[in-house]
């Protein structure tokens, strides 16, 4: 025996997005809006220049009934610890592929070190000790992640994002000639130094130099 489900709908009236309404009546369109930025997150560096998230929702209200998504970032990010490591510290990329150390490759243990590789800079390309083969471990490295070694910009959710001479995040600042950070040019400082070089080899060797630098 089969039983049929059956919904009685009144006449002149519809169902609309699981309510009941009058014939030609649906609910006006509510539009979203972005609710409260969250509290920073944690910093992903100690040193070196680390990355901090804020993240809001488009939940004050969301959307309904066809009404508009909400327009603009959801997520925002800001530089901290920007204060240089130890010189003797190894970098944030090689200590993310140390952390591959302890997991099975194939049946055996590795001791990984990064590989550079520019055309995907925000992977974590690591390479085994002593082998001449390299593995991406992670799609993605840390968030703070230098680009490349010895540049300040990081990578940011996967992507390359440049940093400013200020530390912000793709600002607009610049330095000028002196290389002071939003100087106006004014700033440099001109040093005054005499050098001997010689020449040859016994009396002959003599020549005297001078140089100016800004």
């Amino acid at each position: 025996m089969r039983l049929f489900a059956y919904l009685f709908v009144p006449r002149e009236q519809w169902c609309y997005l699981g309510e009941c309404t009058e014939m030609g009546e649906r609910p006006e369109a509510i539009d979203g809006h972005w609710g409260p930025w969250s509290n920073w997150s944690e910093c992903s560096r100690s040193c070196g220049g680390g990355v901090m998230v804020s993240e809001r929702h488009c939940d004050h209200p969301r959307p309904a009934y066809g009404g508009r998504y909400c327009i603009g970032e959801r997520k925002r990010y800001r530089m901290c610890n920007t204060q240089s490591c130890a010189e003797d510290a190894p970098s944030f990329r090689a200590v993310q592929c140390s952390h591959f150390n302890n997991v099975s490759y194939k049946g055996e243990l590795f001791n990984w070190s990064p590989v550079s590789t520019p055309a995907t800079p925000c992977q974590l390309h690591c390479k085994p000790d002593g082998k001449f083969f390299s593995r991406v471990l992670k799609e993605s490295v840390t968030d703070g992640t230098p680009c490349s070694p010895g540049a300040r910009d990081v990578c940011i959710n996967g992507k390359c994002r440049r940093v400013s001479c200020d530390w912000g995040i793709e600002t607009s600042a610049q330095e000028d000639r002196c290389g002071i950070c939003h100087g106006d040019g004014t700033r440099c400082i001109t040093v005054h130094k005499e050098f001997t070089q010689k020449e040859g080899i016994g009396e002959s060797a003599s020549a005297l130099g001078r140089f100016l630098a800004h």
